[in-house]
Formats: structure tokens, C-alpha cells, sequence
């Protein structure tokens, strides 16, 4: 009896460790991210200065990410919240969004019919190095990877980098 006691004992205390792993707070999923702080889903640099947006903050916001339509302009635009502008990549106006930028689009910098930071004033952007990479596209959002995808303005002098994942709302 006292084998059979021990073996249940064995086996209970494997159950509960098996379970404990099983429920951690980590899930593969969660890793789309890849921006620098440790619950960042979104970074943006500007100039060497790193601001970080995780998840809730991305959700509550809504709008960090929208695609606009309209008869004279049509643009995939990111709120840049610490410049209160918006960066902008034009395209022409009979872009469906839905069918152009499929999963697997990456041309974003070369397709644009013009890139710029939108706002007060309005500054070209020059493309600089990294990748933006469309991971979903469901026609209502669109989900886009960036990998240290850097542009600068200013002839130059500035620079503004994006790096995680962030969602687009399609609105159109």
C-alpha cells in the first residue's frame, strides 16, 4: 500500500508541474512584437530617442495606424504622437488596400508615390535601411513588421526608425 501511496504522490506532483508550465504567461503568439523594451509591440526613434508603445497602449489608441482615402489624397499614415505628426505613404488614389497589400507585401518605400511627415509643416522623408513587412491582411486591418525601417527628413539631419508590429485600420 505504501508503494502504491508513494506512486500516486509521484504522479500528482508531476500532474501539478506539467500544469504549471503549461499555463506561464508567456505565449508564442505574443512574440510579433520585436520593438526594444521588454512589453514594447511598437517603438519609434526619433533622432537616437526611443518611445515605446506595448500593446494596451497601441488598443486604446486605435487610430496609431490608418489607412485614409479620399478624392484628392490617398495614404497609409502612422501617428507619430511625440511629434504630433503623422508620418504618410502617398499612393494613388484607385489603391484598394485590401488587394494591394497582401500578406508578404514589403515594397512600401518603393510603390509610394511620396513619403513625408505630415503635420504643421510637411517634410519628405528619404528611405534609409530596414523592412516593413505585411503579416495580415483581413480587409478591415492591416497588420504590418517593421524591422528598424528608417527614414530621414530635413535633408537629413533628422532620422525616424519603426521597429515592432502595428495594426492598420483600413478606412475606406
Amino acid at each position: 500500500m505504501k508503494k502504491v501511496y508513494s506512486i500516486l504522490m509521484m504522479l500528482a506532483i508531476m500532474v501539478i508541474a506539467w500544469s504549471l508550465a503549461a499555463c506561464s504567461s508567456g505565449s508564442d503568439d505574443e512574440e510579433i512584437g520585436g520593438g526594444g523594451g521588454s512589453n514594447a509591440a511598437f517603438t519609434i526613434t526619433i533622432d537616437g530617442t526611443l518611445h515605446e508603445y506595448n500593446s494596451d497602449y497601441l488598443e486604446w489608441m486605435s487610430l496609431m495606424g490608418t489607412w485614409e482615402s479620399y478624392s484628392i489624397a490617398t495614404f497609409l499614415k502612422i501617428d507619430v504622437p511625440s511629434l504630433s505628426d503623422e508620418f504618410r505613404f502617398y499612393y494613388p488614389s484607385n489603391t484598394n488596400p485590401s488587394s494591394y497589400f497582401k500578406v508578404g507585401y514589403d515594397s512600401f518605400e518603393d510603390d509610394a508615390t511620396e513619403i513625408c511627415l505630415y503635420g504643421p509643416s510637411k517634410y519628405k522623408c528619404t528611405y534609409v535601411k530596414g523592412s516593413a513587412k505585411v503579416a495580415k491582411n483581413d480587409g478591415k486591418n492591416l497588420t504590418v513588421r517593421f524591422s528598424q525601417y528608417t527614414f530621414t527628413w530635413n535633408n537629413g539631419s533628422r532620422e525616424i526608425m519603426f521597429d515592432g508590429t502595428l495594426n492598420f485600420v483600413l478606412d475606406y
